[in-house]
């Protein structure tokens, strides 16, 4: 995992003709009292970067929680999203 700091530097490094879609993938627990509903605003990547829930992404079929969602539950995402397979996607988590 890179330093959100160094996300764009190696973007920067890539070829232009590329597009890339950002998602934040921040997570907090309760105690940490930090909205995640703020997300995209105070993102530090992009205005217009997406955000990721796991809580509502979730396989919610496991038993145990935040496990990576089924195929078509992030298919759905993608789709609801405008991402589509050809696109680069740079995962990001707010935190330092």
């Amino acid at each position: 995992m890179i330093k959100n700091q160094l996300i764009l530097k190696k973007v920067e490094q890539l070829d232009k003709s590329n597009t890339f879609t950002f998602i934040d993938t921040s997570y907090f627990l309760p105690y940490e009292n930090r909205n995640v509903n703020i997300k995209v605003k105070n993102s530090i990547i992009s205005t217009e970067g997406l955000f990721l829930d796991i809580d509502i992404i979730a396989n919610k079929h496991s038993t145990y929680k935040h496990m990576c969602p089924k195929k078509d539950v992030f298919q759905a995402f993608c789709h609801e999203n405008h991402i589509g397979y050809q696109q680069n996607i740079v995962f990001y988590d707010r935190r330092s």
